[in-house]
């Protein structure tokens, strides 16, 4: 494996890449930077990777970064995030030039896909198709998505007329079900396209996606289990600066943005003082951990007292 930089600087901490890599089973040789004129300032980039058989992209932008590095957000930041986010994710879409295969609607998730903002992008939901016509159908994913939806998705089309030619799925995807969604697709005589926002996570014993870290359903049986995820070297040197190891980056809407934050927060303080008793971390990684709980902390407070 060839790096472009054997090693990359944390709050003054040389990391030696391919070490670190190999420790944690961190694939950085699978991307390809996507050249597009549109992102340049806006501080965002697109990688294809170079996996057999798929179609898929990674999107990387200062939003997403902040999103995956800093579970502690909910709420009306969260939103404001992918707001803000929604402009580069409309210039990703439009480079497919999907509207050569068929209408652009949206289906499942009715409010992941008000917070990707999908109908600013002039996708309308599928239920608002009626009669034949050739469709692409975008599926925004956050994760707790899986195949038997993506058939019930489809077959809902068929009964409003639709020809499905192509489907997208969009959002924050992990490896293993990057390959179910693709295998389903496959089935049904549909090509698939993917965009997964910074990297494809890897999936702990307790189904969450992490960037890279200890399985934490692992740890508590006293196991140490490494995962990684499938990222581009320069998006993960900006990863390892923030993100608290083992974290889950799976958006869960109820959970950060609706009635359940007071509770998401509390489990996730949990989560991270459980890491920080393991003495399993370099002193960065102690402190990233450390950061992360006294913002969630902060959090909590806030949410607890209204």
């Amino acid at each position: 494996m060839e790096y472009k930089d054997l090693r990359t600087d944390v709050d003054g901490v040389l990391i030696d890449l391919e070490s670190f890599t190999e420790e944690y089973d961190i694939r950085i040789d699978l991307t390809e930077p996507v050249n597009m004129e549109e992102l340049s300032g806006r501080f965002s980039r697109l990688f294809k990777l170079n996996i057999d058989g798929l179609n898929a992209y990674l999107l990387e932008t200062p939003y997403l970064l902040r999103y995956v590095t800093h579970p502690h957000i909910v709420g009306e930041g969260l939103i404001g995030l992918f707001q803000d986010n929604a402009s580069i994710l409309q210039v990703v879409v439009s480079r497919f030039m999907l509207e050569r295969f068929g209408k652009l609607v949206f289906a499942g998730d009715s409010e992941l896909g008000k917070l990707f903002r999908l109908e600013d992008m002039g996708i309308v939901p599928l239920n608002t198709i009626k009669g034949e016509n050739d469709i692409v159908l975008v599926i925004p994913v956050a994760g707790n998505h899986h195949g038997e939806s993506l058939e019930l998705l489809y077959e809902q089309a068929r009964e409003q007329g639709g020809r499905v030619t192509v489907i997208l799925f969009i959002g924050l995807l992990d490896e293993q079900l990057l390959y179910e969604l693709s295998d389903v697709a496959n089935s049904l005589g549909v090509d698939s396209i993917f965009l997964s926002m910074v990297g494809l996570g890897g999936k702990n014993s307790l189904g969450e996606g992490i960037l890279y870290g200890p399985d934490i359903g692992m740890l508590e049986k006293r196991v140490l289990l490494n995962i990684g995820s499938v990222i581009d070297q320069s998006t993960l040197c900006k990863v390892l600066r923030d993100y608290p190891p083992g974290m889950d980056f799976t958006l869960h809407l109820v959970e950060r943005i609706k009635e359940g934050m007071v509770e998401y927060l509390r489990s996730l303080l949990m989560k991270l003082l459980f890491l920080l008793e393991q003495p399993i971390f370099e002193p960065w990684q102690h402190e990233l951990l450390l950061r992360e709980a006294k913002s969630t902390r902060r959090q909590l407070v806030k949410y607890e007292n209204g």
